[in-house]
């Protein structure tokens, strides 16, 4: 049984030639990312640590709400709330 001769190979392609990827986050995509921090570490640090990351990478009309998370209290309490009110 011969090989098949007719694969293709994508040629390597260095960071250099990358295309420009850069996308902002949705809402969604920094709510993940914030309960993400909540699940793994559980501190209110840890979550606001993350909303700082993705603040500016987030669409301008969501920034008001990442800074909301921020500046609360308690992370910990709005990250519970998410996911009560979201059944996740």
């Amino acid at each position: 049984m011969r090989a098949n001769t007719n694969t293709t190979y994508l040629p390597a392609v260095s960071p250099m030639t990358m295309p420009n990827t850069s996308h902002q986050l949705t809402m969604m995509d920094a709510i993940l990312i914030m309960l993400l921090a909540y699940r793994i570490h559980g501190t209110d640090s840890a979550i606001r640590a993350s909303a700082y990351s993705v603040r500016d990478k987030v669409q301008i009309a969501c920034r008001p709400v990442i800074n909301k998370v921020i500046r609360c209290s308690s992370p910990i309490k709005w990250a519970e709330a998410i996911c009560r009110d979201d059944e996740l």
